[in-house]
């Protein structure tokens, strides 16, 4: 009877000692795949994923971690929308201050022919053949005038402003 104990105690043991082996195996394999992964993630693979496929506490941890993941992964994207955003405002910008500085540039002697022009016109007599043509870059160059005041006013920010105003008139 002893004998028959003592052998189920050892069979007890071999069993206790195969399970723990099992669990054992099951919970480092767990583990090392999360330490993987995190080791992936370190060196900047962010598109790495825990694969654990256990329902434990080790599992629920993979599980946060690949969400952990995901949210890095969402933040590093919208990160690089607002980068692209601000390179485009940017340029944006350059081109304003480009028009601004192009606009003044064509003003200035654009100004000077339309003064001289308006001084022709003063001195031309009404039936002056000429007339006709001083009339044409007078009139041509207020339309340039207008056209780059207007390109002035888009390079310039300002800031509109809200006041009361009769629609009336």
């Amino acid at each position: 009877a002893s004998r028959i104990i003592f052998l189920g105690i050892i069979i007890a043991l071999m069993v206790g000692f195969l399970i723990s082996l099992l669990i054992s195996q099951n919970i480092t394999k767990s583990i090392d795949n999360l330490m993987h992964t995190m080791r992936e993630v370190e060196g900047g693979e962010f598109q790495a994923r825990a694969d654990v496929k256990s329902k434990d506490e080790l599992g629920s941890l993979g599980d946060y971690f690949n969400k952990m993941l995901d949210k890095i992964e969402q933040g590093r994207n919208e990160q690089h929308v607002l980068q692209q955003q601000v390179a485009n405002a940017e340029k944006l910008a350059s081109l304003g201050r480009l028009a601004a500085g192009v606009a003044h540039e064509i003003n200035n002697p654009l100004t000077g022919v339309l003064t001289s022009s308006h001084l022709l016109l003063k001195k031309t007599s009404e039936n002056a053949p000429e007339r006709e043509d001083l009339e044409t870059i007078v009139k041509e160059t207020t339309r340039c005038r207008e056209i780059i005041k207007g390109l002035l006013d888009f390079a310039r920010q300002t800031k509109p402003e809200m006041r009361p105003y009769n629609i009336n008139s």
